[in-house]
């Protein structure tokens, strides 16, 4: 059953789950907004087993619910629901279908503003018309004009986790790929839908826009905790990497990181896979090596499938 919903999960999630109540995103901000301004930022969350209670609160919820369930078409609608929200980067995929279309028109400036976007770095548009001093970029319209603005790039946005300014953007696509799809897929076959809304509050409680719940940990606990949920799935999912592009390139490198516990997930993800897909970027396009990146993420999602399909067949897994 587990395959199965596999199966039907990215399948929907390809097709139709882009709005806001299919993403993680939504109901985490939702469950924020409930606990620090209409409870008033109860006392009990100053406290660090209080900090915890609320991350874990929703996680206990979900496990509940789904021993609860005793009929298996309950319990395979559920596991569905419940995996359809946590996986998925709307967002993300949004810029980079942007990106796209800027790069087919041939406007580079544009694809360096979505580039920039993606690589998690905040940008700044400076104005070359003094009589315009607004620039608009329409992220779901091809023909959106930016010729007169220059993105920069500041400092990067978000905790150590994200994306970085020293990432290519086809570097970047795969750790999206490994945060948004590997990392939720492994936990939920590994603990099931609990396992997979566990990740992704921990996730989301790092990455914080606004900083009102990761500022509440102190000692960089919620980063802590997210490397050590990163750390088996990072290994598993570049093991496939290995099989599914060129081995003998980033066999070296994953045998180096195997047994290391101080360098991050995104570190691994990114080299794993820059090793396992050469490309030559001498007469590349801008869009060459973010779609060769991104299809080596979508085929180690298949032998991710593949993977399970036999542990299934074998009993390893229900």
């Amino acid at each position: 059953m587990t395959l199965i919903t596999l199966l039907i999960v990215l399948t929907i999630e390809r097709i139709s789950a882009t709005g806001q109540l299919w993403q993680f995103d939504f109901y985490y901000q939702k469950l924020k907004s409930l606990m620090l301004n209409h409870l008033g930022r109860p006392q009990w969350l100053e406290s660090q087993i209080g900090r915890w209670v609320w991350i874990l609160l929703p996680v206990l919820v979900i496990a509940f619910l789904s021993n609860a369930l005793d009929w298996l078409l309950f319990e395979f609608v559920f596991d569905v629901l419940v995996l359809l929200i946590c996986i998925g980067c709307v967002k993300q995929r949004k810029l980079y279908k942007s990106f796209l279309n800027a790069a087919n028109r041939g406007d580079d400036e544009a694809c360096q503003l979505y580039a920039a976007q993606l690589r998690g770095l905040e940008v700044v548009q400076t104005q070359q018309d003094e009589t315009d001093n607004t620039a608009v970029v329409n992220e779901d319209e091809q023909s959106a004009e930016v010729e007169q603005s220059e993105p920069v790039a500041t400092e990067p946005a978000g905790t150590e986790q994200g994306p970085c300014e020293n990432c290519s953007l086809g570097q970047t696509l795969v750790w999206f790929n490994f945060r948004y799809y590997c990392a939720v897929l492994f936990w939920f076959v590994s603990l099931g839908p609990a396992g997979a809304v566990l990740y992704c509050m921990v996730r989301e409680s790092a990455d914080d826009s606004d900083h009102s719940i990761s500022e509440l940990f102190t000692d960089n606990q919620l980063d802590k905790a997210l490397h050590i949920l990163d750390w088996l799935p990072a290994r598993v999912c570049t093991a496939g990497y290995l099989l599914i592009g060129h081995f003998t390139k980033s066999a070296g490198i994953w045998l180096s990181y195997l047994l290391d516990f101080t360098s991050s997930a995104k570190d691994l993800v990114s080299k794993i896979a820059n090793a396992a897909e050469s490309i030559d970027l001498g007469d590349c396009s801008n869009t060459t090596e973010p779609a060769c990146m991104l299809k080596l993420a979508k085929r180690n999602v298949l032998f991710f499938l593949a993977m399970v399909a036999l542990l299934t067949l074998y009993g390893g897994i229900k």
